[in-house]
């Protein structure tokens, strides 16, 4: 494959770590973006006239150069390592860009839930003086710039590109575009790319390593702390929404509500089958309600490259209810987020987790479900129910034509 030919033609030039977060967490030298701009900025001008770079700019050549080939490195890595996911597993279908995932709702804005506004103003913040060139779609999405970089030449072209820009920087007799090497358009397209570059490195470190820990995880409440959910759960809620409901469909879902609430009120009934599924349907609805608590903290202030998997299931996913199945949510079916808000509105995670584990207590055989009330009790699975639905119609609306591949 020439890909990967060029894959490891590219050490030639310059030493490379094997594994990309390796070169992403040593670039210690990016802790902002001014330095390697203006750098690229000056070797640029140098480049297309005839005044070779100053003293001190040539004194810190090598070593700005160096940091430029790391953060290609860094850049072909990624970019590679998306081209073999393609290539094993195909595009991921992704979201329904073109659908909201959000339908006006106001987020909370009392301690500890996230402040859209303020959220957004902070993050726009930290950008200021580190984000020139690259557009908002290119902050959100780094694949777009490294594709962009990489699509124009490989890697090892680029490194030869730069070698060539620096003989011409501190050559004071010529430039690149009077000997018609490239045009001053081409060189400066790969100026704007090379400024992409700094800008994309320097923000991907800030998203993974330098937000605000409420950027990170809102969570800090200790009454709102997700214990089903792994962090990869709590950054992909949608993601892991959509698995619920492959081998259960919403139907099935409700009826084991059902079932469930009915065993935990009813003294003499105890829940018929292996108390196992009992068990793993509780967790399946801990991990709901945890999921739907992430969508509803974070709202759309959600991470970078979000639900960008393929998911593998060695069954047909559970089919999908018609439209003209009668959801308990009525005049908010078409706005399940609305939902959200309603739910955790007198409710925090450390409340659903006790009634949920009372209710399962019950339900295999103990006796009573102290402290909760029958009425507790039945108004929980009510509003469990609406919650489930919520759920699915988020992940359904998010995932409209998200096909399972199995069998693999």
């Amino acid at each position: 494959m020439e890909q990967e030919n060029t894959f490891q033609q590219a050490n030639v030039i310059h030493k490379m770590d094997k594994k990309a977060f390796r070169v992403k967490f040593n670039v210690s030298f990016l802790e902002r973006t001014d330095k390697h701009r203006e750098f690229l900025r000056l070797l640029y001008a140098s480049v297309i006239g005839n005044d070779a770079l100053s003293q001190p700019m040539i004194n810190v050549l090598n070593e700005m150069i160096e940091d430029v080939y790391t953060l290609l490195d860094w850049a072909w890595l990624e970019y590679f390592e998306r081209l073999e996911r393609i290539k094993k597993h195909g595009l991921s279908p992704g979201v329904a860009i073109d659908k909201p995932m959000f339908i006006d709702y106001t987020i909370d804005s009392y301690y500890p839930n996230l402040q859209y506004s303020e959220w957004i103003k902070n993050r726009r913040e930290r950008y200021i003086g580190n984000i020139n060139h690259l557009r908002q779609a290119e902050i959100y999405d780094e694949s777009i710039v490294f594709t962009d970089l990489f699509n124009q030449r490989s890697i090892t072209d680029w490194k030869c590109t730069i070698e060539r820009w620096i003989s011409y920087a501190i050559d004071d007799q010529n430039n690149i575009v009077d000997d018609q090497i490239s045009s001053a358009y081409e060189v400066y397209e790969d100026y704007v790319r090379l400024q992409k570059l700094v800008e994309c490195c320097w923000i991907s470190i800030k998203q993974d390593a330098n937000l605000n820990f409420q950027d990170l995880c809102p969570w800090f409440n200790k009454d709102n702390y997700p214990v089903f959910s792994t962090l990869e759960y709590a950054y992909n809620p949608y993601n892991e929404i959509y698995g619920l409901f492959h081998y259960d469909s919403l139907i099935i879902q409700k009826k084991k509500i059902n079932n469930w609430i009915e065993a935990t009120l009813n003294i003499d009934k105890i829940w018929e089958g292996v108390p196992a599924d009992l068990i793993d349907f509780y967790r399946s609805m801990g991990l709901m309600i945890e999921c739907c608590w992430v969508i509803k903290e974070l709202g759309p202030n959600y991470p970078k490259q979000w639900n960008n998997y393929n998911n593998y299931f060695s069954t047909k996913r559970a089919s999908d209810v018609g439209e003209k199945h009668p959801f308990k949510l009525k005049e908010l079916k078409d706005k399940p987020e609305v939902y959200l808000q309603q739910f955790f509105k007198n409710r925090n995670l450390n409340d659903c987790r006790h009634i949920l584990y009372e209710c399962l207590y019950t339900a295999l055989g103990h006796l009573e479900n102290h402290p909760f009330s029958e009425d507790d009790i039945k108004t929980f699975k009510k509003d469990l129910i609406m919650l489930v639905e919520a759920g699915y119609l988020i992940q359904k609306a998010k995932y409209p034509n998200r096909v399972y591949l199995f069998n693999r």
